[in-house]
């Protein structure tokens, strides 16, 4: 949880409020192991950061300020989830339905990329002794 947390931070500050694709390419290289939750075509740090600049840089002031608070928003969630799991040491996978905000690219160039926006459902936890349904 904590690096699709970090991912999605790094892809808000360097991607869309202050686009840098070389700084959020080095930034995505630790976290390249679960960047297939925000892309699913093309889950390298350089795509990532090419379509989240792009992204950044066609969204007018007032559009980034909604997507950053739905961001941070999904992020708080996320670092629960993090707690959670910390928390609760007896369960070693989680199931979570969760909502988030994708942004398609239309002219199919890059990547469509996506944020967890808000609080999920946590659906189902995973013990030693199996699936247990919430």
């Amino acid at each position: 949880m904590y690096k699709i947390e970090r991912a999605q931070r790094e892809i808000m500050l360097d991607g869309i409020l202050n686009p840098d694709s070389n700084k959020l390419e080095s930034g995505l290289s630790l976290f390249a192991s679960i960047l297939t939750f925000f892309v699913v075509r093309f889950p390298i740090p350089a795509q990532v950061a090419l379509s989240a600049v792009a992204l950044g840089l066609s969204l007018v002031p007032s559009e980034k300020d909604i997507l950053n608070s739905l961001s941070a928003d999904g992020e708080r969630w996320l670092g629960e989830m993090y707690d959670f799991m910390y928390d609760n040491p007896q369960y070693d996978l989680i199931e979570i339905k969760y909502p988030f905000l994708q942004y398609i690219d239309v002219n199919d160039e890059g990547e469509d990329i996506k944020f967890v926006t808000g609080r999920g459902i946590l659906t189902k936890v995973h013990s030693s002794s199996g699936w247990i349904v919430m």
